[in-house]
């Protein structure tokens, strides 16, 4: 609980922010001086509940990152060992304010002094060297496009089928027109059709077409009588004419404009699709952190190459923290014709978890993480089961199902095999950055997308391409 007329000074991680409970942000300083907006506090007439990480990071910060940002403030005697022990939280007396924090505030790097500004709160004034830092351009994009593997059905051209359409003579007709004819004659396969589009040919004089059914594998020359059931009263349509018309509902964007150029169509846009194509579903955080994990797995292909081993790397990683978890390269030989990049790390991921079945303590790149320690007493080289889970579907012994939930990053598109090893080590997504010839997750097939099996994930490729196809030349 905080008094109406108290400050309130958070430090979350390596910012440190001076607030007032009742108008919000006052001045804000350290490494980040970008602003950021706090809701309003809620509370009594006489004290104020402050809620944490109200706009701003979660309140938890490095012990050594505190105590160096709070020691200044706690020698003039505003922060208390309470204070500290509490939370990143202190309360500074609003009358001491600009007095006596201001060579606290330098002592941290933060703004030169505080005065006090219209309203009578604190304003933050910038030392030189924050200025100078706030107007440098901001970092150039990095030099590479991560962009979806999409399915079959999402990357094909429009597919076009011969139909038969006929002009609305008489437009008062037409809302009756739609009805019957959608009654007597439906599209089943292609509800995506709508049965009316504008006509965009100045030199005919109706302004409407309708659509009356598909043509069939024998398009001809047909009149209404014969196109048209005795259930259709054909009053009001011009003589029929064949138009091609999309077979199938567009499932992109530029499936939908491409569609659109022959008969209009309806489309359900994902927008997660489009973003990813149009290269902005990561952010330049994501993006840095993916090129860090590439990078682990050009250095494993590397060490490979070095020891006369194809130069593909892989690295596994859980999305949620980072973590690194399996390292690893191709290790395939005459005598162990198995051992691709992606294979290695799965297995790699299983030794982890107290399985596996290979011995790569000859490769001294090839490394893992142990993500926990196994309930059971487990064996090298035994499989965990996929019907190992308890009733709510959880792993009896704590643990994934190898794959689950985790990226590959890898320097080189997998093959069948591999991607096949992916789907079954129940994969979550994979990044590559170079194609290969017979690759199976774009190149020559979409393994990961396919409807007909039991497990799909996400794929991405371009991640360091130009340096990753640089490693295998050959390919």
């Amino acid at each position: 609980m905080f008094m109406k007329g108290d400050l309130l000074v958070l430090w979350p991680f390596h910012r440190l922010c001076v607030c007032h409970p009742l108008r919000g942000l006052v001045v804000q300083g350290g490494s980040n001086n970008a602003m950021c907006e706090l809701h309003s506090w809620a509370g009594s007439s006489e004290h104020l509940r402050a809620p944490l990480g109200c706009g701003f990071p979660p309140p938890v910060c490095h012990e050594t990152t505190f105590l160096n940002c709070v020691s200044p403030l706690r020698s003039c005697g505003f922060v208390s060992n309470a204070h500290m022990q509490q939370s990143s939280l202190a309360v500074i007396s609003r009358s001491r304010l600009c007095e006596e924090v201001s060579g606290s505030f330098r002592a941290l790097g933060l703004p030169k002094r505080l005065s006090q500004s219209e309203s009578g709160l604190p304003r933050m004034e910038l030392c030189e060297d924050q200025e100078a830092s706030s107007l440098e351009p901001p970092a150039s994009p990095l030099p590479w496009q991560v962009l979806p593997v999409l399915s079959e059905q999402q990357s094909r051209a429009v597919e076009l089928v011969p139909a038969y359409a006929a002009p609305v003579l008489d437009p008062r007709q037409t809302s009756r027109l739609v009805r019957e004819v959608s009654a007597a004659l439906p599209l089943p396969a292609q509800p995506h059709l709508k049965r009316v589009r504008p006509n965009l040919d100045t030199q005919v004089p109706h302004a409407l077409e309708l659509l009356l059914c598909l043509a069939g594998p024998s398009p001809g020359a047909r009149t209404l009588a014969e196109l048209l059931p005795p259930a259709v009263d054909a009053h009001g349509l011009g003589p029929p004419f064949l138009v091609p018309v999309p077979a199938w509902p567009p499932l992109t964007r530029a499936q939908f404009e491409a569609a659109q150029a022959h008969w209009p169509s309806t489309f359900h846009e994902d927008k997660q699709v489009t973003c990813a194509l149009a290269g902005r579903l990561f952010s330049p955080q994501e993006r840095a952190r993916m090129q860090g994990h590439m990078e682990r797995a050009v250095w494993a292909a590397q060490h490979a190459a070095a020891r006369g081993l194809r130069a593909v790397g892989a690295v596994v990683v859980e999305p949620g923290s980072g973590r690194i978890l399996a390292t690893g390269h191709d290790c395939s030989s005459s005598s162990s014709p198995l051992l691709h990049a992606t294979m290695v790390c799965v297995d790699l991921v299983a030794q982890g978890q107290g399985r596996g079945a290979y011995d790569l303590g000859h490769h001294p790149a090839c490394s893992f993480e142990v993500t926990a320690a196994p309930q059971l007493p487990v064996r090298p080289g035994t499989v965990r089961k996929l019907e190992h889970r308890d009733e709510d579907g959880d792993s009896k012994d704590g643990l994934p199902y190898v794959c689950t939930g985790y990226d590959l990053y890898i320097t080189r598109e997998p093959c069948v095999m591999c991607a096949m090893a992916l789907v079954h080590a129940r994969i979550r997504r994979v990044f590559y950055g170079a194609p290969s010839p017979d690759g199976a997750l774009g190149s020559r097939f979409r393994l990961h997308a396919r409807p007909d099996l039991n497990h799909r994930f996400q794929v991405f490729r371009g991640v360091l391409e130009d340096q990753c196809g640089q490693l295998d030349p050959d390919m």
